[in-house]
C-alpha cells in the first residue's frame, strides 16, 4: 500500500467518528509522520468553524511548534470549503489530497459556491498543488445526504 493510500484510508477512518451528516476526516503528514488526524465537530462542539481541516491545522501547528507547515499534505476526505482553503493557505501547507468535491458532497443549496479549489489557488498568496478523486468512493460512502 502507498503511503498516500494509507493516510487517505487514516482520514476515512477518522471521518467515520464525526457525528455530523457529512463525515469529514483529514490528516495532515509531514515526511511521511502524522502531525494530526482529526474530523469535524461542529454540532459536537456548538462551533461553526470546528471543521475536521481547521481542527487538524490547529493539532499540527501545536506537534511542529510552528505556525506554518510548508513541508505537510493534508489527506481529506473531502475538498475543503473556502474558510479552510484560507486557513490552509496561511499555514502554507504544501498540498492537500482529497476524494470528494464540494459539489459532490453536498446539495448546491448548503454550500457556498465562491470558487473551486482551482480559482482559489490562482487568487491565493500560497500557491499548493492539490489531487481531487483520490479514493472517491470510499470517501462517497461516508455522505449520509438526507
Amino acid at each position: 500500500m502507498l503511503p498516500q493510500e494509507k493516510f487517505m484510508l487514516q482520514a476515512i477512518a477518522a471521518a467515520k467518528h464525526s457525528k455530523e451528516t457529512t463525515g469529514c476526516g483529514v490528516v495532515i503528514v509531514k515526511n511521511d509522520h502524522v502531525l494530526a488526524e482529526t474530523y469535524n465537530l461542529q454540532h459536537e462542539n456548538h462551533d461553526a468553524t470546528a471543521h475536521a481541516e481547521i481542527l487538524a491545522i490547529r493539532q499540527a501547528g501545536e506537534k511542529a511548534a510552528n505556525k506554518k507547515l510548508p513541508e505537510c499534505v493534508a489527506y481529506c476526505t473531502t475538498e475543503p470549503c473556502i474558510m479552510c482553503l484560507a486557513a490552509m493557505s496561511y499555514a502554507k501547507i504544501a498540498g492537500i489530497v482529497f476524494g470528494l468535491t464540494m459539489k459532490e458532497t453536498y446539495p448546491v443549496s448548503r454550500i457556498i459556491d465562491l470558487t473551486d479549489i482551482t480559482g482559489f489557488i490562482a487568487i491565493s498568496p500560497h500557491k499548493f498543488w492539490y489531487q481531487a478523486g483520490f479514493l472517491k468512493e470510499q470517501c462517497r460512502q461516508l455522505i449520509d445526504m438526507n
